[in-house]
């Protein structure tokens, strides 16, 4: 709905990836052939991703007129951001979003929040040429200090767990 209600893209067609890297490239390769004009290609993963700019660029279609857009801030993702092979993606660390949900259930577990069935959400921040070497945007996937000061910042009730 969203999509219409911009008109500014219009979905083609939609294929399900199955967070398998080989099985993106077989879709990718199969909307390529089928005759479907686009020049947007969403995928879910950077690691699906980085399968499909590998086959693009053998076929000559990667920017030409195949842009990449996909989700995650996954390190390899970073440097096909980098190299200018993925055009756009959003950051999610996985590791951060780890030590949170520990952090929550160690506030349980001390009885410090009860509140059962919490929906904690982490900010998303897109990758761009200005953030990608900014930690506190483009968050890291390993271990690092910035989840503590972005811990700090967003979720302040745990800052008594440290």
């Amino acid at each position: 709905p969203k999509v219409k209600e911009l008109g500014k893209n219009e979905i083609v067609a939609i294929r399900d990836g199955q967070y398998t890297p080989t099985v993106a490239v077989d879709q990718a390769q199969d909307l390529i052939e089928s005759g479907y004009e686009f020049t947007n290609l969403f995928i879910f993963n950077e690691e699906m991703a980085a399968a499909v700019v590998r086959m693009l660029k053998t076929r000559g279609l990667l920017n030409n007129p195949i842009r990449v857009i996909t989700t995650n801030g996954a390190p390899y993702g970073i440097e096909l951001i980098k190299e200018g092979s993925i055009d756009y993606s959003i950051s999610t660390s996985p590791g951060w979003e780890g030590f949170v949900s520990f952090l929550a259930l160690h506030a349980y577990t001390q009885e410090l929040i009860t509140d059962l069935n919490q929906q904690i959400l982490l900010p998303n921040t897109p990758i761009t040429p200005e953030t990608i070497d900014d930690k506190t945007k483009v968050v890291p996937w390993d271990v690092d200090p910035v989840w503590i000061d972005l811990t700090r910042e967003y979720f302040p009730q745990y800052n008594s767990l440290y």
